[in-house]
């Protein structure tokens, strides 16, 4: 038998958003919840771990995140291999905050550290879901005149390029392919401007009907989603219309768009850290009113950030996300964890085995210092984190 570990909790927050429970008992044998009781249920072999005066609950999931790191220094590109450090220390920063998964929605490192973690080569990190590369069409956002260094494809430019550039069915189906062939867990494409592209509004869609479905059926036929970045309604409700199953960013949609999302079952990430450093508060607003939109139409919302490890955006307060959707989007903190956990979990593609603390799943265990029911902001305190298991290992441990 699996070495068996009892935790002892003061209160029980399973992420399932109904279930709260007061000195519940987790027993854990190996990487795997065993049975949630009381005191009597503790087997005789067992290790107690008793924080009975803290809040158990499901480890934190950042649904929509870079491992990018810092791009360019003052005179010069800064090279990959440099990145690749930089966001390795971001990843473990983000352990020790609660973070037991990762979604990278676009990036070279994103695969490299969840593969080097497979492989051990790294520890002390979370589950990483990775995209890898970026499908994006001509002119799409990135793809900018104005600013060659970035207007790359990565089959061009393999030490710098991060985007997949395709035109038309043949390049699209060609693009997905090499997406997958490169390690993607799930392909990401971008389906609308940005608000920070200057060149290409938010406005625009990208991509034909032809060119989607074509994306769409490459990543069914490999049992893999498609990911979307929308920042216009438009935009969302052709993906939805395409079977697109994870729409990010989601700006502007309307309340007819939230109804057609929440009826396919469709995933929708937040990002309103990420905009609210950037954007104009007018703009910022209309960020918050579409997660409240959404949010009221009964769809799923799963927390993101859009951090991405540079020095502008650090890895670490991504839970200052939920916060910002109870302060900006009117979820109660419960709504604003389960969309860190649970939601964010169907994200990834996870859910089957974490994302909840219920018989069958993994140990993705965080224990916290304070009540994130009445003041959600202590899973932003490194203080408040006392212990982090992933998997059922103890990988943290503050006490």
């Amino acid at each position: 038998m699996e070495k068996q570990t009892a935790i002892k909790c003061g209160c029980l927050i399973d992420g399932t958003g109904i279930s709260i429970k007061a000195d519940a008992v987790i027993i854990l044998e190996g990487a795997i919840i065993k049975k949630i009781g009381t005191a009597a249920d503790i087997p005789t072999a067992a290790d107690i771990v008793d924080v009975s005066g803290m809040t158990v609950m499901p480890g934190l999931i950042d649904a929509h995140m870079h491992y990018q790191g810092d791009a360019r220094g003052m005179f010069r590109i800064i090279p990959h291999e440099l990145r690749l450090l930089q966001v390795l220390g971001s990843a473990k920063k983000l352990l020790s905050m609660g973070y037991t998964t990762t979604r990278d929605c676009g990036s070279r490192n994103g695969i490299v550290l969840r593969d080097a973690a497979k492989y051990g080569f790294i520890n002390s990190v979370p589950r990483i879901v990775a995209s890898g590369f970026i499908v994006a069409p001509t002119n799409n956002g990135v793809d900018d005149p104005a600013s060659p260094q970035y207007a790359t494809d990565a089959r061009t430019y393999p030490h710098t390029g991060e985007f997949l550039i395709a035109d038309g069915v043949g390049e699209m189906l060609r693009a997905a392919r090499m997406a997958i062939r490169s390690g993607a867990d799930f392909i990401k494409i971008f389906n609308s401007g940005h608000f920070a592209y200057k060149h290409c509004p938010n406005t625009v869609t990208f991509f034909t009907y032809d060119e989607l479905n074509a994306v769409v059926e490459v990543a069914t036929k490999a049992n893999k989603v498609v990911a979307a970045h929308c920042m216009c309604d438009a935009a969302v409700r052709q993906c939805l219309e395409c079977g697109v199953k994870i729409i990010e960013h989601a700006c502007g949609i309307s309340a007819e768009t939230a109804a057609m999302g929440a009826e396919r079952g469709a995933v929708f990430t937040s990002v309103l850290m990420f905009n609210s450093m950037v954007m104009d508060p007018r703009e910022f607003e209309k960020v918050g009113e579409s997660y409240r939109i959404l949010r009221k139409a009964g769809a799923t919302v799963a927390a993101g950030t859009d951090l991405n490890g540079t020095r502008e955006f650090p890895l670490g307060t991504n839970a200052g996300e939920l916060e910002m959707l109870v302060r900006y989007s009117d979820f109660t903190t419960m709504d604003a964890i389960v969309s860190a956990t649970k939601n964010a979990a169907a994200a990834c593609g996870i859910d089957s085995f974490t994302g909840t603390l219920e018989v069958g799943k993994q140990g993705d265990i965080i224990i916290v210092d304070g009540d994130p029911l009445t003041d959600i902001t202590c899973l932003r305190n490194p203080d408040a984190i006392k212990k982090v298991y992933l998997a059922g290992v103890l990988e943290v441990d503050r006490a």
